[in-house]
């Protein structure tokens, strides 16, 4: 059957949107996956789903597992708390609680692509704010923007996706503090950084922030599981914009056995950070090459393009795709890679081609 083209209202956004499609391949080490597999018993699973009953709406008491995440993210349990089918939900559901015809996000340049897509599906206008030389935050210009743009919006990914920076806490506080419109830190990539995070502290001083953390890089992204934290007013108000019974009970059962029986991998987390590290400081003394200081489970650098080219075809041919992105998608990424940090196997492979093509 033929759908004609004019029932497609938004058809010029529908043409800017690319297709968003997973092609399998054995090392794909552009989706910033965990890359250890995590074994779930599956007697003992099989056995706590028989418990539901799958002919009713989801039931599942949620404040068990907003209290076990707020214990384990050191947040006083007290409606701070709010759970998604992952990270994109809840930057969705945030969009379309503060969109109106003048809302305008303010995000950094580069950031994760999803802030600008989402935007656009929300009818939200997107202003990039570039990133300092050195990949830090300008926070003066986020702080201009948004006294210049009306109802404003802040998404910052910390650390920052692709380059893998950690901005610093003194930065984030200073956008809160100086912005009065809301502010989303996005902290998915929070479990690798060096530092760690202490934005969560901010809450009970600000009433404009928000928190996001994920499941999904910390080994459980086929299940689709996130959350934010802040204060409970925020909370209460994005909750009237979530669908409801989105979270099924088998997901929750599933979610509340992972923090119990203690699945989250830490050691192999660790693991990530120690390859990460060695890589990054070998590749550092390449002079062909620019290299972030990464603080998430992936590498970034750049270089010639020719150079960038030559590399990313080796890395096909060794059966490996990284990212590649395109020209102008901003003036950071131009001629650049960012690759994941896979198990010491692959790491050796991609860290030999890296070696052999700059010098």
């Amino acid at each position: 059957m033929c759908i004609k083209r004019r029932y497609f209202y938004r058809d010029g956004l529908y043409n800017e949107i690319p297709d968003f499609s997973i092609t399998p391949i054995n090392n794909n080490l552009s989706l910033m996956e965990f890359p250890y597999q995590i074994k779930l018993d599956s007697k003992v699973y099989s056995d706590n789903l028989k418990e539901i009953n799958i002919n009713r709406y989801p039931s599942f008491d949620a404040n068990v597992i907003k209290g076990k995440l707020c214990e384990i993210n050191g947040v006083n349990y007290d409606e701070n708390i709010l759970l998604g089918n992952g990270l994109l939900e809840l930057v969705q559901t945030i969009l379309l609680s503060f969109s109106t015809k003048k809302t305008n996000l303010l995000i950094p340049d580069p950031s994760f692509f999803m802030f600008t897509r989402l935007a656009n599906i929300c009818r939200v206008d997107v202003h990039k704010i570039p990133l300092n030389d050195d990949f830090s935050l300008n926070v003066q210009a986020f702080i201009h923007a948004s006294q210049q743009y009306e109802n404003s919006l802040i998404i910052i990914d910390n650390p920052n996706n692709p380059t893998g920076v950690l901005f610093g806490a003194d930065e984030i506080k200073c956008i809160v503090e100086n912005c009065k419109c809301p502010v989303v830190i996005d902290e998915a990539y929070v479990a690798y950084s060096s530092q760690g995070s202490n934005i969560l502290n901010l809450i009970p001083e600000y009433d404009n922030l928000i928190v996001l953390r994920s499941f999904s890089k910390i080994g459980f992204a086929g299940l689709r599981f996130g959350y934010l934290f802040s204060n409970p007013n925020l909370i209460s108000y994005i909750n009237k914009f979530s669908l409801m019974y989105s979270l099924s009970d088998i997901k929750m059962k599933l979610v509340l056995d992972i923090i119990n029986e203690e699945k989250i991998d830490t050691k192999n987390i660790s693991n990530v950070k120690k390859y990460r590290d060695v890589m990054i400081n070998k590749m550092s003394k390449l002079n062909d090459i620019v290299v972030s200081k990464s603080q998430a489970n992936f590498i970034f650098f750049s270089g010639e393009a020719d150079s960038i080219k030559l590399f990313n075809d080796k890395m096909i041919r060794n059966g490996i795709k990284v990212s590649v992105f395109p020209l102008g998608y901003s003036k950071i990424t131009d001629d650049s890679i960012r690759f994941s940090i896979g198990n010491k196997s692959i790491n050796g492979i991609v860290l030999n081609i890296i070696l052999d093509s700059f010098n």
